[in-house]
């Protein structure tokens, strides 16, 4: 898993929450092989730029060796809060 954030020090401490929620889950899993190869790793990137943005793909693929699912969660929710207000 690749995050970005918009600060060095919130990417920090989102890894060292997500890699203690890592190390818990292997305790609990009762496939902990299926998270032996699990990573997080992440960046500091405005998603509003978009040299940044192709700073965050070179990261994931130079981590990873390619990008299988990109996921914004900003940008999901932004359609979701569209979404209500266009029902409402």
């Amino acid at each position: 898993m690749i995050l970005c954030k918009d600060s060095p020090e919130s990417v920090d401490t989102t890894i060292r929450e997500l890699e203690e929620n890592l190390k818990e889950g292997m305790i609990t899993a009762s496939n902990r092989t299926s998270l032996a190869h699990a990573k997080v790793v992440g960046i500091a990137c405005d998603v509003c730029e978009p040299s940044d943005v192709q700073k965050l793909a070179n990261f994931a693929v130079n981590e990873f060796g390619s990008i299988d699912i990109w996921v914004s969660v900003l940008a999901f929710a932004a359609v979701l809060c569209n979404l209500h207000f266009t029902l409402s």
